[in-house]
């Protein structure tokens, strides 16, 4: 099975053009609108075009709504997100003056990567292996077998809901310790701890869920049989 058909109807060859398009435009909005630099800038935060910013985002949504439409333009747009991730990661490793500025605080860049990286994981998970019921014709629906499912859509899922549990948690943590102590002091740190406790609750969670669905595709497969 390849993951890119040989030939694409014109349905999903306006889908990948309409998603890629947006793409391109994206990132033609976020570098003339200043948010990246690749050497030291003085006050880069000044020299924003936040119109330009908002403009970029639209394109980035637009490009994901399109690209929902078809499991080949999901490859299409997924591929192109994760190569731009892994070349903001060689820069930022890197390139000591490498930036990417939206708003002013710190780790934006790290944020940035993280969503560009989950983004990218869930559009080629869904596009490898697309819902029968939303794409029943496609080949790559056609060619799943019974057994683990969908189980690149579900680890893109329990990656995406592991994230956001723990920013959460580490930031309610660091939340709750700096001010009860001190202001000027590195306890809130221990918020930290609050992210690792939620690490390991998402480990058991997904451990669970996956035992309860086996035992669920257990018992389907055991009443197919004898019917």
């Amino acid at each position: 099975m390849s993951c890119f058909p040989e030939v694409m109807s014109s349905a999903e060859q306006r889908s990948v053009a309409g998603a890629l398009g947006s793409f391109v435009a994206s990132l033609a909005a976020v570098s003339s609108g200043g948010f990246v630099f690749f050497n030291d800038t003085p006050d880069t935060v000044n020299h924003r075009n936040l119109p330009l910013g908002a403009v970029a985002m639209v394109l980035v949504i637009a490009g994901v709504v399109v690209a929902a439409r078809t499991a080949t333009a999901r490859l299409w747009l997924g591929g192109a997100l994760g190569l731009l991730d892994v070349f903001l990661i060689w820069q930022s490793t890197t390139n000591n003056a490498f930036r990417f500025v939206w708003g002013s605080g710190e780790g934006e860049m790290f944020m940035f990567q993280v969503v560009l990286g989950l983004t990218a994981l869930v559009l080629i998970a869904t596009g490898l292996q697309p819902s029968r019921q939303t794409e029943p014709d496609t080949e790559v629906a056609t060619e799943l077998k019974p057994g683990a499912g969908r189980w690149l859509v579900r680890a893109a899922g329990y990656l995406c809901g592991t994230v956001i549990i723990v920013f959460v948690a580490t930031w309610a943590g660091i939340d709750y310790y700096t001010p009860t102590i001190c202001d000027d002091c590195l306890d809130g740190l221990k918020g930290l701890y609050w992210g690792m406790a939620a690490v390991l609750a998402c480990l058991v969670a997904v451990v669970v869920i996956e035992l309860v669905l086996r035992s669920r595709r257990r018992q389907e497969r055991t009443e197919g049989i004898r019917a």
